[in-house]
């Protein structure tokens, strides 16, 4: 495909900064899909826009500015074709999903431009516009859903099932045997396997085959393949809809199912898609209408569906590592970082029971917040005394916990105490039936203690790290004998971040030393910038290079701010500890200051809508 010199530039849509090498990853994209599109049309393959790559057609006539891939939905039987033509795809693509490979673990396939291994591909890259990563498409396979409601049920929970076994032996080699398929020989737990022999008898009812079929093969393949022929039960003629069928698994009460009509999909139509066209099914009105209700022509505030950019985990492999990415977390610090998390979840609830979640905005953003309740009750005190209760007993046993771990006169176990005691006046305000404004301040209370026992237990972990603090840390923090300590933030760029958002962001982030700079007198910063991102950046040729460097070589000037490139576990642990506040990108650092329980700011707070 040709684009102007300027389609590659960065820019702003709707209000959203598009960056010169996302611009890259789009014109990669729309090149593959430009390659399969011609496959497709010569082989007789029906296609159509699917989801995100749906709405940013029928809406800005292209990618949603704040989306990062193209989503492609095919109807079963060409899906099907399309996975024995993978030998005839035009050179330099590939096809991945679970029928190929065993250790994928998606329920559509991609076809991406390269494969294995990441490494800087000179070819590919310039082949490519400029883009250094892989970059893939996604195409889902839609499947019939059956007119008969009772035939539905059925279809429904045998997917459902083995869509369920599928995602418990993923989540256990994840979390027990990392790097390891299982077999049936080697799953022990006697729940999963009464109910894995519950599915087989079920499937071989059902379908008349036994899903499990090679014992000494990967069991998560297999039942991936299971839910997969679950999918495949209905015929076209007995249909009436059809639709993805995961929706059918993660779909869940209170929200209906919402599989798309057949006629929807019956004929395809051309849209406009940046620089060209893409087809979309004759209903697609009405299926983005389904999908994403009445007023989905208007951006609106949502969560991504997937971690935006992409290219996160690529520029970490292309640069070897970025800010915070050989960050090491204790086993043990993990685990206790899990249950203060469980315990600051707990204390919500109660929040959200009492009607103080939202503080005094209550009953304003309440609804609005939770609106999938319908009309059922919002303030339930019984279900938050019951909470109270158990969450109390578990600050006393965490705090057992830490004392066998540690020892006893631990300050951490000290603020679970007066935890403990404040969960205790919360709960006797909500028996008095005390008014809004004094179980949110009990309930506060509650999370303060919790917020400093976390921090506390930071510091036993780390108590090393601020032994040695260097002279210029301490000369620019104000930690000398006779200065006044400064307001400390740490902030840490990333190169995603950077090549993500572009010179415009850039531009920000000295707007953000610029406000620091006027309250230089009580305010230090501590800058944490990647080894690599220059090397990076000038070998992608990227004209934010040069923007880079003279910041880098401003902020070194001023003596408020300290630099520190590539920073290593010992500086991140010193930082971490020191600081007041954090600032800047989701990564191993920021993983830190969450431990820590520092407040944090995410720099990069763009993507939150579809």
């Amino acid at each position: 495909m040709r684009f102007s010199d300027d389609f590659l530039k960065e820019e702003v849509r709707n209000g959203f900064i598009v960056s010169e090498m996302m611009k890259r990853c789009f014109a990669a994209q729309m090149s593959i899909f430009d390659q399969l599109r011609n496959f497709f049309e010569e082989k007789g393959l029906t296609y159509y826009a699917e989801v995100g790559t749906l709405l940013g057609a029928a809406r800005h006539k292209g990618y949603i500015p704040w989306d990062d891939d193209i989503d492609l939905a095919m109807p079963r039987e060409d899906y099907m074709k399309l996975l024995d033509m993978e030998d005839e795809l035009p050179d330099g693509l590939y096809l991945r999903n679970f029928y190929n490979t065993e250790t994928f673990s998606s329920y559509h396939s991609v076809i991406a431009n390269g494969t294995g291994k990441l490494d800087w591909d000179e070819e590919r890259t310039k082949k490519y516009y400029g883009c250094p990563f892989i970059c893939f498409i996604d195409i889902f396979p839609l499947d019939y859903m059956p007119a008969d409601p009772e035939k539905f049920k059925i279809q429904k929970q045998l997917y459902y099932f083995s869509y369920k076994l599928a995602f418990d032996i993923k989540t256990m080699e994840e979390t027990a045997f990392p790097g390891k398929l299982l077999r049936l020989k080697d799953v022990e737990d006697a729940s999963f396997l009464k109910e894995l022999e519950d599915l087989r008898r079920a499937h071989v009812a059902i379908l008349g085959k036994d899903p499990i079929t090679d014992e000494n093969a990967s069991l998560r393949n297999q039942l991936y393949l299971a839910a997969d022929a679950a999918a495949q039960m209905c015929k076209r003629e007995d249909a009436n809809a059809v639709d993805y069928a995961p929706n059918l698994a993660i779909i869940a009460p209170p929200d209906p199912d919402r599989p798309r009509k057949i006629e929807w999909y019956k004929d395809t139509v051309d849209l406009p898609f940046e620089d060209t066209t893409i087809k979309a099914p004759c209903g697609y009105m009405q299926e983005l209408e389904n999908q994403y209700g009445p007023y989905f022509m208007t951006p609106r505030r949502f969560a991504s569906g997937h971690e935006y950019p992409f290219f996160r985990s690529e520029v970490s492999v292309l640069m070897g590592g970025d800010v915070g990415d050989n960050y090491i977390v204790k086993p043990s610090e993990e685990m206790f970082a899990n249950m203060f998390q469980t315990l600051f979840e707990a204390n919500y609830h109660v929040a959200v029971s009492t009607g103080t979640a939202y503080a005094f905005n209550y009953p304003v953003d309440y609804p609005e917040k939770w609106w999938w309740k319908g009309d059922a009750k919002l303030i339930d005190h019984e279900s938050a005394l019951g909470v109270l209760g158990s969450l109390q007993d578990s600050v006393m046993q965490l705090g057992n916990v830490i004392e066998q771990t540690f020892g006893e006169g631990i300050e951490a176990v000290s603020y679970l105490e007066k935890a403990s005691e404040s969960i205790y006046e919360c709960y006797n305000l909500i028996c008095a039936g005390a008014s809004v404004h004094e179980i949110y301040k009990s309930n506060t209370d509650v999370t303060d203690d919790l917020v400093l026992a976390k921090r506390a237990l930071f510091k036993e972990f780390h108590k090393g790290a601020t032994a040695e603090i260097p002279m210029e840390w301490k000369k620019t923090l104000g930690l000398n004998e006779g200065d006044e300590k400064k307001y400390c933030i740490l902030f840490c760029l990333t190169t995603t971040d950077l090549v993500n958002s572009g010179r415009m962001g850039l531009e920000g982030i000295r707007d953000f030393f610029s406000l620091a700079e006027k309250d230089r007198e009580h305010t230090a910063i501590i800058v944490f910038v990647p080894k690599g991102a220059a090397e990076f950046m000038e070998k992608c040729s990227l004209e934010i290079y040069d923007y880079y460097i003279k910041f880098i070589d401003d902020i070194k000037k001023v003596d408020w701010a300290l630099v520190v490139e590539g920073p290593t576990q010992a500086e991140i642990e010193m930082a971490v500890t020191l600081c007041n506040h954090y600032y800047g990108d989701n990564c191993g650092v920021s993983t830190a200051a969450l431990y820590a329980q520092k407040p944090i700011i995410w720099r990069y707070g763009q993507i939150i809508e579809y």
